[in-house]
């Protein structure tokens, strides 16, 4: 049973890798990447995005949530969760109006419980993004100098950790966690100067930044679910529960090797007038999380309400990059989401079975432009249809995710965005077929 267990996980592993390698390139096309590292990426896993963010406190037994490894001993079979994505970004400044748009692999997640107290959770999710192209014209003498300023790449976070439950009765469940961290990925900054006329061209110039990181952090995280079903009332079909959820990641140096290079150009790179080398630090910020939620059960009726509330920080003012600091902001996020499903064990009937969500998210971001802190607010929701035909653990385990956000960012400030993201997730527990999974009855 252990050797088969060691080559599912295997195979799942194995059939991740591939694709997982696209998660380091930039999947985002916006000018505020161009600050610190890129983007940060806080969205989770497509149940927790179309409810707003809201995850710290989110347990389920066949999902994982990597934004809290205490969640891990929670779960109840292997579970192997993949999602992508899909961007539609329209900004704006003045009346010049420039959309873009752009898709691919977003996470990828594998989870299983090692023991009736411990489980483990691993994957990969992207930490920044970083994608911008824009050029910024100055008038010199009787020529005009055309600065562009072009970014790519991003890092990515793979994660490996284990939970254990502490407590476990019949009212009390306490579990703690933590993550192994390892942060890597390429980004790519360049600056070109290229002068109109044509005597000035000798003074074409770029200059470009190209960093990779490669190092180790971890996180921690405690999750408490506690049944308060006298405090509120004393009918017995109804199951009231209080989730609580933290999680905790400390400030890191990163190895980072860095190269500097600038040269002359006229139409392609020529002449380098100075290209440095060297191996330096990425100061990575603190973050902390913390979130809670109540969930009503109705036993005779078979559904399930849910809603929580989520508030993150990131310290991004502390974020260096080879000693400089990066003149950022902590960024505050503060989130909500609320999940319905109308009848647990509907035996007919598709959108009986079907889970509901809804949420909202508003950010005060980490960019500051002329005093004025960039704010963020987004609304979300999803759904997800539980796969019925695979005969998974159970008839909701296996499930298709779908989640859809529509945000502004920048609200007020000369440049805004006005974004639609979709996400597509698929949840898989071991069905009939896997046969690796099914207890034999002779040996």
């Amino acid at each position: 049973m252990i050797k088969s267990k060691v080559r599912y996980f295997f195979f799942m592993l194995c059939t991740g890798i591939s694709p997982l390698l696209g998660l380091s390139q930039s999947q985002t096309h916006s000018p505020y990447s161009q600050y610190g590292v890129g983007d940060p990426v806080r969205t989770g896993f497509v149940n927790s995005f179309a409810m707003g963010g809201a995850n710290r406190w989110m347990s389920d037994e066949f999902m994982m949530n990597p934004n809290n490894p205490a969640t891990y001993s929670n779960l109840r079979s292997t579970v192997y969760d993949v999602g992508l994505f899909y961007n539609t970004t329209q900004g704006q400044t003045g009346d010049v109006i420039q959309e873009s748009d752009n898709a691919g692999l977003r996470y990828f997640g594998l989870g299983f419980p090692v023991s009736d107290r411990l489980g483990w959770g691993m994957g990969i999710t992207p930490y920044s993004e970083m994608g911008y192209d824009f050029t910024s014209p100055t008038n010199v003498g009787s020529t005009t100098a055309n600065t562009r300023y072009t970014g790519l790449g991003g890092l990515s976070k793979i994660h490996g950790g284990l939970s254990w439950e502490a407590v476990k009765d019949s009212a009390n469940r306490l579990s703690v966690g933590a993550n192994l961290l390892y942060f890597m990925g390429p980004v790519e900054q360049t600056t070109s100067v290229a002068f109109t006329g044509a005597q000035a061209q000798q003074f074409n110039s770029v200059i470009t930044r190209e960093m990779r990181t490669s190092d180790v952090n971890f996180d921690v995280g405690v999750h408490y679910k506690k049944d308060i079903t006298k405090l509120f009332t004393k009918k017995k079909a109804n199951r009231i529960y209080l989730n609580l959820g933290a999680s905790f990641m400390p400030q890191a140096q990163l190895n980072m090797n860095r190269t500097q290079t600038a040269f002359s150009s006229r139409n392609q790179p020529k002449d380098v007038v100075r290209e440095q080398r060297d191996t330096t630090d990425l100061t990575l910020p603190m973050e902390y999380g913390f979130g809670g939620s109540i969930e009503v059960t109705n036993i005779n009726k078979k559904n399930r309400f849910i809603i929580g509330f989520n508030y993150d920080h990131i310290d991004w003012q502390s974020l260096s990059i080879g000693g400089s600091n990066e003149e950022l902001s902590g960024s505050h996020v503060y989130s909500a989401g609320m999940q319905y499903t109308p009848n647990e064990q509907a035996l007919r009937g598709l959108f009986k079975l079907m889970r509901y969500r809804l949420g909202a998210r508003y950010a005060d971001t980490r960019i500051v432009i002329d005093d004025n802190q960039l704010s963020d607010f987004a609304v979300t929701g999803g759904f997800s249809v539980p796969l019925t035909a695979s005969r998974s653990t159970t008839t909701l385990s296996t499930t298709l995710n779908f989640g859809v956000e529509y945000g502004v960012r920048g609200g007020g400030a000369e440049f805004t965005e006005n974004y639609t993201r979709f996400m597509l997730g698929l949840s898989i527990t071991p069905s009939f077929w896997d046969k690796w999974f099914q207890k034999r009855r002779i040996n």
